[in-house]
């Protein structure tokens, strides 16, 4: 009766794994193919909006959707898409979360990415090296080969801030064989933010004529 029990109880075991495992394939199958369904224009740009927890992405996916920029956010935990149109080009900002736990995920939004957006905190130094780790593990990746990367120094009105040009020199970053573009943000500096878009924009068609 006991070995009855005790083989009922690991073959209960058994199926519970079976159907986590099938839920999270589910889950990620639903990802990939919301991803194949979002990216079927040929005017559409996909940006993938990455860096630390904290780093400001939030704000700038709203700055350069010309959403209302809140005061009080929260940090993102999974994934949020701002949709908007520049230059007659739709663009998708896949504003990723960077906490650790959610850092763990990124590279299953790696596909279909046209470009890099990269936060980077300018008013704190001390997590520039981790920036940098993350940012170079990334562009290892065998699906982001070759897609540009934008650098966005963000809250450089912050007392104490590191100056923009202060923050690119002292990353010293190994990006490989891409396109790098950099900007200093804090919210209101449109102009910065029209000009990268206008640089996403010629980057995508640039792409797109070389095939």
């Amino acid at each position: 009766m006991f070995r009855k029990l005790t083989n009922f109880i690991q073959n209960q075991k058994c199926h519970a794994k079976s159907r986590k495992k099938f839920s999270q394939s589910r889950r990620l199958m639903g990802l990939l193919n919301l991803l194949k369904k979002l990216k079927t224009q040929d005017r559409e740009i996909r940006v993938l909006l990455l860096g630390l927890e904290g780093s400001g992405k939030t704000t700038v996916a709203h700055a350069f959707a010309n959403e209302k920029i809140e005061t009080d956010l929260s940090p993102t935990n999974g994934f949020e898409i701002h949709k908007f149109e520049h230059q007659n080009h739709q663009i998708h900002i896949w504003d990723i979360g960077g906490s650790p736990p959610n850092r763990a995920f990124w590279r299953n939004y790696f596909d279909s990415t046209d470009v890099i957006l990269w936060t980077i905190d300018s008013a704190d130094p001390s997590k520039f090296e981790e920036s940098k780790r993350e940012l170079e593990n990334c562009l290892q990746n065998d699906r982001l080969f070759g897609v540009p990367v934008v650098l966005i120094a963000t809250k450089q009105d912050a007392n104490g801030a590191s100056q923009f040009p202060g923050v690119i020199s002292n990353l010293q970053l190994n990006i490989g064989e891409r396109n790098f573009n950099a900007i200093p943000f804090s919210p209101g500096q449109n102009e910065n933010i029209q000009k990268c878009l206008t640089w996403i924009v010629n980057e995508f068609l640039a792409k797109a004529s070389a095939h």
